[in-house]
């Protein structure tokens, strides 16, 4: 379900600061994807749209671990405690 939030300068959902209006925000709610699915999603989302996208998913099937692209597990991630929780490693790209 997208939902989007504020529209023109001033438009109901959107608070001013100033002189400045925010952009508005894209809200996509979901329930149960699991966190590699969601960026997947958020990478084609960034590549594909220019909006500005907030993604709510109300739970995960299964635990993850999501790192930087350059991160390395050892350094960051108690390898044999997540295997024993049945998490995953996951290694994002978009920051």
């Amino acid at each position: 379900e997208a939902v989007s939030q504020g529209g023109e300068e001033g438009g109901k959902g959107q608070r001013r600061r100033g002189s400045m209006a925010k952009s508005p925000i894209s809200v996509l709610k979901l329930s149960r994807h699991c966190v590699f699915d969601l960026l997947r999603l958020e990478e084609a989302l960034l590549r594909t749209t220019r909006r500005t996208w907030c993604i709510i998913n109300d739970g995960v099937p299964d635990p993850a671990v999501v790192m930087g692209i350059s991160g390395k597990k050892e350094n960051l991630v108690n390898v044999e405690e997540t295997k024993r929780q049945g998490g995953k490693l996951i290694k994002g790209f978009t920051g």
